[in-house]
């Protein structure tokens, strides 16, 4: 793509569809289902600071069961998201060794 957004996967009426992947000039890559140009169903996503998403999307949104790992941060969460926010019942681990398990909301 002339921004420098390399697509590889299937088109459907020209909307990015079914199984793929999407590499972003900056590192940041996307593998797994496009609907209508959108992130949907399960996917992979690699942020260029090491952060990375394994689960659900809707929409475009990290949405329903999902995992998060903060590479910068020292931390994971497992469990529900909600358009792309942590919100739900989940787990939170830190690099000491801390664990929360309960309802999480993530502002």
């Amino acid at each position: 793509m002339p921004n420098g957004v390399i697509y590889k996967g299937y088109w459907n009426n020209g909307q990015m569809e079914g199984k793929a992947k999407l590499s972003f000039p900056d590192g940041d890559v996307y593998l797994g289902v496009f609907k209508d140009n959108k992130f949907e169903g399960e996917g992979m996503r690699k942020f260029p600071n090491g952060d990375m998403y394994r689960g659900q999307y809707y929409d475009g949104y990290q949405h329903g069961y999902g995992v998060f790992i903060s590479m910068e941060e020292g931390w994971r969460y497992i469990g529900e998201w909600n358009t792309g926010k942590i919100n739900g019942k989940g787990a939170c681990m830190w690099i000491d060794g801390t664990i929360y398990d309960g309802d999480v909301i993530y502002a």
